[in-house]
């Protein structure tokens, strides 16, 4: 699973959010989910490049085994959830995505 673009608003606050996979959408515990890990970035100094912009960033785990022991290695879709901990009103995500790779 890749979770790309994350993007901080401010780079001097802590911030933590968890990635679950098939949370139930609506009525339900987002806390229900099973957990694919968390990203935690902690306060740093930030250099940026005017040219380029804000700096962004990737996360990537590996999902292969939970998919499998929560059977959804078939599944076409499955629902991913971005449960905030600390800081996530300044956290910006560009996108999620899940594919095999070598």
């Amino acid at each position: 699973m890749i979770i790309e673009g994350i993007q901080v608003a401010d780079h001097f606050k802590f911030v933590k959010f968890d990635v679950l996979v098939n949370a139930p959408e609506s009525g339900g515990d987002a806390a229900s989910g099973y957990c694919a890990g968390s990203v935690a970035m902690t306060p740093h100094m930030v250099r940026t490049n005017k040219k380029k912009g804000s700096m962004k960033t990737v996360a990537r785990f590996g999902v292969c085994d939970l998919m499998d022991n929560i059977g959804a290695d078939g599944d076409k879709t499955v629902v991913v959830s971005l449960v905030p901990r600390c800081g996530g009103e300044l956290v910006t995500i560009g996108g999620v995505s899940i594919g095999y790779t070598k």
